[in-house]
């Protein structure tokens, strides 16, 4: 059997150079302060050098959270520095421009097709949930690897955290990885707070919000064996959404909360 620094895929040089500089170069643009108060995330990053597997799962109100999430989450860090990526995104969001941040930086960007793609014009032929397969496959092969997977709670962005959204992302990516024997990663929520904001309505904070400061919180992090073994979710993927957006909800502003 292959040791865990084996099967890791190695980072080109050029692109660590190139997730130091993202790092430091727009801070003063975009701050963002990350607060882990338990150390939650050593936690996360330590089973990550064992070579288990973390999906990041974020509050997605802005075009930003995405981003702060590698950047901050990962890119400063000294060790998740080194990690592969896959993220995925709304298909009519992929883009020549998007292609090159992802050879740039060696993330994977999986686009899917989604309700949001589907009322875009020009796409209305498109399938809904024509992807989903490549990126539940690549997420497989960077989870088995130590790496990590992003993954909105909402499945895409909006502009309030509803805990009983239908859609269930989390749990179903947890499905089809499990039925596919990958089971050795963990699960960790970010929350993100654009400090000052009293709305959190597209029209107010829904795009890169530059110069504005984030608050970047950590949540508690969880093994999949582990995370399936709480009583409220009982065994049941179809369980872990709810579950996962009521931690969230101690996490974010409480001006992003559904009412």
């Amino acid at each position: 059997m292959k040791s865990v620094d084996q099967q890791k895929v190695t980072i080109p040089l050029w692109s660590l150079i190139a997730r130091k500089i993202l790092t430091i170069s727009i801070d003063k643009f975009y701050p963002t302060e990350m607060i882990d108060e338990k150390g939650e995330l050593k936690k996360a990053v330590g089973e990550v050098k064992k070579g288990r597997g973390l999906i990041l799962i974020f509050s997605h109100f802005s075009l930003r959270d995405a981003m702060e999430v590698s950047r901050c989450g990962i890119y400063k860090n000294k060790d998740l520095i080194k990690v592969n990526t896959v993220n995925p995104l709304a298909h009519y969001q992929y883009n020549w421009f998007l292609k090159i941040v992802g050879r740039l930086f060696y993330g994977n960007f999986k686009p899917i097709v989604n309700e949001s793609t589907l009322k875009r014009k020009g796409f209305e032929h498109l399938s809904k949930g024509m992807g989903l397969n490549e990126f539940v496959t690549e997420s497989g092969n960077i989870l088995g690897r130590g790496g990590i997977v992003t993954l909105a709670i909402n499945a895409t962005r909006t502009e309030k955290l509803d805990l009983h959204d239908p859609h269930k992302p989390v749990g179903f990516l947890i499905a089809a990885l499990k039925a596919r024997g990958i089971t050795n990663f963990g699960l960790m929520n970010v929350g993100f707070e654009c400090l000052g904001a009293k709305s959190y309505k597209k029209k107010d904070v829904g795009g890169m919000n530059y110069g504005k400061k984030f608050i970047m919180r950590m949540g508690k992090y969880h093994t999949v064996d582990d995370l399936m073994k709480i009583k409220e979710i009982g065994g049941k993927a179809s369980n872990v959404d709810l579950f996962l957006r009521k931690e969230m909800a101690k996490l974010v502003a409480k001006e992003y909360l559904m009412n």
